[in-house]
């Protein structure tokens, strides 16, 4: 056992003090001191260690606290990244819906433009000279040119009467002529006779 001694910046964990001991009990007087610097360093071991196991515990428990730390930073860098691809995605898709809407608004505009020329087209017929005419009549050549806005080619082609047809569409109008030749005392005026005449209209 060491014994602990002042002077030099070293300092026994007591007060000590000078004294004239009897040689008769100088054995005994030494043996106490040796007893007593033996309880006061078993006292100091003892709480050495404890204070040491203390800082240990602290210590371990900061590196604890510094790892979890690290482990809940590297957590949120993934969810930050995840997040990132994420927004990513979600401007992706609202500009894939901007395209579809823009896309949308275009067929829309198509479709209202097609029924605006449909309801025309309706109305003409409804109140052109076309609605004037029905399957069974017979028209002059003259007047089947005006009536159906043709050119005369299409009713000059070789005809022979009752045997040649023409057929044509005009302002969404299926039509098909049978010629009839120039009737007795009709002059020379070629005729036809309007064998089929049908609604053709189409949204397109």
């Amino acid at each position: 056992m060491t014994i602990p001694k002042g002077g030099r910046g070293k300092k026994a964990p007591y007060e000590t003090t000078q004294m004239r001991v009897p040689v008769p009990i100088k054995d005994q007087v030494n043996s106490l001191i040796a007893k007593f610097r033996g309880e006061v360093l078993d006292d100091n071991n003892l709480i050495e260690p404890v204070n040491n196991t203390h800082l240990s515990l602290e210590l371990k428990s900061l590196q604890s606290e510094i790892q979890n730390l690290k482990t809940a930073l590297e957590i949120s860098e993934v969810e930050k990244q995840n997040l990132k691809i994420t927004l990513q995605e979600t401007n992706q898709q609202v500009d894939n819906l901007s395209s579809a809407l823009v896309e949308a608004q275009s067929e829309i505009q198509n479709l209202s433009t097609s029924l605006e020329q449909t309801n025309q087209q309706l109305e003409k017929l409804k109140t052109g000279k076309i609605a004037n005419f029905n399957v069974g009549e017979t028209i002059g050549e003259a007047e089947a040119l005006d009536h159906y806005g043709i050119g005369r080619n299409i009713l000059r082609r070789p005809r022979e009467k009752g045997k040649t047809t023409v057929s044509f569409t005009t302002n969404d109008i299926s039509v098909t002529l049978e010629y009839l030749g120039q009737p007795e005392g009709k002059g020379k005026q070629h005729f036809w006779k309007i064998v089929d005449q049908t609604n053709q209209l189409s949204i397109s």
